[in-house]
């Protein structure tokens, strides 16, 4: 429980709660965005 805090605490500490909330949103919509590096070369000669 306590490394869970801490983890949160590092990433998300000095935000308030909607910025933070906002930052999750935000890395969910890029993480869509941006093809892996799997999505990229699938098909790919080789």
């Amino acid at each position: 429980m306590e490394q869970t805090y801490y983890r949160w605490r590092k990433e998300f500490g000095g935000l308030k709660v909607d910025q933070a909330r906002r930052l999750k949103e935000l890395e969910q919509e890029n993480a869509k965005l941006h093809p892996t590096n799997e999505d990229l070369f699938v098909g790919t000669p080789g």
